[in-house]
């Protein structure tokens, strides 16, 4: 089936509106915690809980959407479900928000802020894995995967956009945040409206491929007494409560176990995609308040309506113009030149540059102390989070259409599904987000520096850029991976 732009950007809404809910919250998040008297290393606790959550639980969520078949789309089911979740996170932290500033709802305001933080955290990531197999299922067989995820790619950029957008501008009713994140909420139910709507027209998103069959449980022998129950409801009932219950109590051996026990080919991309995503969540998750206690020398913490706190708002609103900047010039790059770079020099050289060009722009933004130098950084490095967002997942899709070659090192009667293999790499997506909330934050309080935050991004932004060399990027690269495979194995 032939995908028209519009059509895959339509597919693509709920994406967009994933990425403004996140934006908009995780932008004035950290702050918000601040400023309701959370210590640094609690922020981070808070803001690495999702994650964590996520990595043991995302390979679960893309396992159970391969096998779970229904008449309205595999997928669908699980992107309504997380779409609801997110929604009521939203409110969470709105309301909780708006009691944290009140003496008497203090407690209260505070709890809904941290619970309200970590399952909007949690639910629009792992809504990404289901929205992005979707893709895969749509595109398989056809010739136009590459344009399908840049396409992805630059409407999830397109999201960070708006996004940042409504943190940047001066809302002129109601507090700022509360505003923002009440306009996110409409723009996301609007973009979920638009998915489901697109795909109930095609086809191929309800039918009902063949089930995966490295899913062990998906055999079930049922004692007699529901053996009188409707055959399908039992066995799909009793197989999704054994799953669970399986992944509850071997969580962290069994993600463990799926990640190590991937083909080599997805191993390697894993480690890579790890790495860059730590370097770019320390930098989008905590460029706003770099620019805020840095740049502007404010503090979260300072008395309210003092100088500090003044000066700090403003950074933090000048640091989302910078985030804005960043996320047009990445839409703008995935849209319109990196079709023609991958097809003028490769995947290969392509990717190396957009982590090169993050890497370059981390290091300028460490010893530049213009706001508006500052921001011209933080736009240029929009370049590498389209490469992040776009060649891992077309790769992962090519991995799939053609798995004998690829996952060479798998038995041949075990095929895996689309949603196992994004599982994989969304671990290492959310592995990089823990790193990063669990452990930078408290660095930065023992050593009193956000600073710490731009070097470890560009650190780890070289380091990908070095682990870029080992990636399978298409059937040549093939014959050296399988040799080296070899002398391992032996």
């Amino acid at each position: 089936m032939e995908f028209t732009t519009v059509r895959l950007v339509l597919i693509n809404a709920m994406v967009c509106g994933l990425e403004v809910a996140a934006t908009v919250a995780f932008t004035y998040l950290p702050p918000i915690l601040l400023k309701a008297g959370f210590a640094e290393s609690s922020m981070g606790i808070i803001l690495g809980v999702g994650p964590l959550m996520g990595m043991f639980t995302v390979s679960a969520v893309g396992q159970l959407s391969d096998y779970w078949y229904e008449k309205f789309g595999q997928r669908i089911y699980f992107m309504l479900v997380l779409a609801f979740i997110l929604s009521l996170s939203l409110l969470g932290v709105i309301f909780g928000h708006r009691l944290a500033l009140t003496t008497e709802g203090l407690t209260i305001g505070c709890v809904l802020l941290a619970v309200g933080g970590v399952v909007l955290d949690y639910s629009s990531q792992v809504a990404l894995n289901p929205c992005e197999s979707l893709l895969c299922d749509l595109l398989k067989g056809s010739d136009c995967s590459e344009r399908g995820f840049s396409i992805y790619s630059g409407v999830l950029s397109l999201g960070a956009c708006v996004g940042y957008l409504l943190t940047a501008v001066h809302w002129p009713w109601g507090r700022q945040e509360e505003s923002a994140c009440g306009a996110a909420l409409g723009f996301f139910l609007l973009c979920c409206a638009t998915t489901m709507l697109a795909v109930s027209t095609l086809p191929s998103a309800r039918a009902h491929p063949r089930r995966p069959r490295h899913l062990s449980w998906a055999k079930i022998d049922f004692p007699c007494k529901y053996k009188s129950l409707p055959h399908v409801v039992t066995t799909k009932l009793a197989a999704t409560f054994l799953f669970i219950y399986q992944r509850i109590l071997l969580l962290p051996v069994s993600v463990c176990r799926e990640v190590w026990g991937s083909p080599v080919a997805l191993w390697r991309l894993f480690v890579a995609d790890t790495i860059s995503w730590a370097a770019c969540t320390s930098h989008a998750l905590f460029y706003a308040h770099y620019v805020g206690q840095v740049v502007y020398a404010g503090h979260p913490n300072a008395a309210p309506d003092s100088l500090e706190e003044d000066l700090y708002n403003e950074g933090v609103r000048m640091g989302s113009w910078g985030l804005l900047l960043h996320s047009m010039s990445s839409c703008g790059y995935v849209l319109l030149l990196q079709n023609q770079l991958v097809q003028a020099y490769g995947l290969k050289s392509t990717y190396r540059f957009g982590l090169a060009s993050f890497a370059a722009c981390m290091m300028a933004t460490l010893v530049v102390r213009n706001i508006w130098l500052l921001n011209v950084c933080a736009a240029f490095s929009g370049i590498g989070f389209a490469v992040m967002t776009s060649i891992p997942s077309a790769l992962v899709t090519e991995y799939h259409a053609d798995q004998q070659a690829y996952y060479f090192d798998l038995s041949a009667d075990q095929k895996r599904g689309s949603g196992a293999d994004f599982g994989v790499l969304y671990v290492g997506y959310y592995l990089g987000q823990t790193v990063i909330s669990l452990v930078m934050s408290s660095v930065v309080q023992a050593i009193g520096y956000p600073h710490a935050y731009i070097a470890f991004a560009a650190l780890a932004s070289v380091l990908a850029h070095h682990q870029a060399n080992k990636i399978v990027y298409s059937h040549a690269d093939l014959p050296h991976l399988r040799a080296t495979y070899n002398v391992l194995k032996c």
